[in-house]
């Protein structure tokens, strides 16, 4: 008779498959109650208030790319009244500028960004780079608007942003 079959190494080895079968369990059953992933608000927003500075017919689209409770944007302008058809179909989504975190439905974002069509204070040329701080609150389920302050350089902008729902090509991940 083998070694294996012998009472003492049944028992043991019935005690460690019983033990990570009852762990598995316990984890298993944990995650599923506690755990949960975040709501997507991946996205384009349409930022409503007119910047000064900029023509009264662009607005600021923030877009916004999410991995978990990380988040990136690009902030750029848009005309207001061709945004939700073909140009927002074709903003090109460069490397982020903005950096930022996602918690209890707040948001933070810095980093910088060029608006060439605006004149704005901390600009000196239409190539410089702009610091930008944007702190807000997402609303609806799923997520339909921001709302809080952006601070481009020494402007400051209460803002509400609007969720632009499109259809988005899967890129096969």
């Amino acid at each position: 008779m083998s070694s294996h079959f012998q009472p003492k190494s049944l028992l043991f080895y019935g005690t460690m498959i019983g033990s990570v079968t009852i762990l598995f369990r316990f984890t298993s059953a944990y995650g599923e109650t506690h755990l949960k992933a975040p709501p997507n608000i991946n996205g384009h927003y349409l930022i409503s208030e007119p910047l000064a500075g900029c023509s009264e017919s662009d607005r600021l689209m923030l877009v916004i790319q999410q991995s978990g409770v990380y988040i990136n944007g690009t902030l750029t302008l848009v005309e207001a009244e061709t945004t939700a058809s073909s140009q927002a179909n074709t903003l090109t989504e460069e490397n982020p500028s903005l950096a930022g975190r996602w918690k209890d439905q707040a948001i933070t974002l810095s980093g910088t960004t060029k608006l060439a069509d605006c004149q704005l204070e901390a600009q000196s040329s239409s190539n410089a780079a702009i610091p930008v701080t944007l702190e807000g609150n997402l609303t609806g389920e799923p997520v339909k608007e921001l709302t809080g302050q952006l601070t481009l350089g020494s402007t400051q902008l209460a803002f509400t942003a609007e969720r632009e729902m499109r259809e988005t090509k899967s890129e096969g991940h």
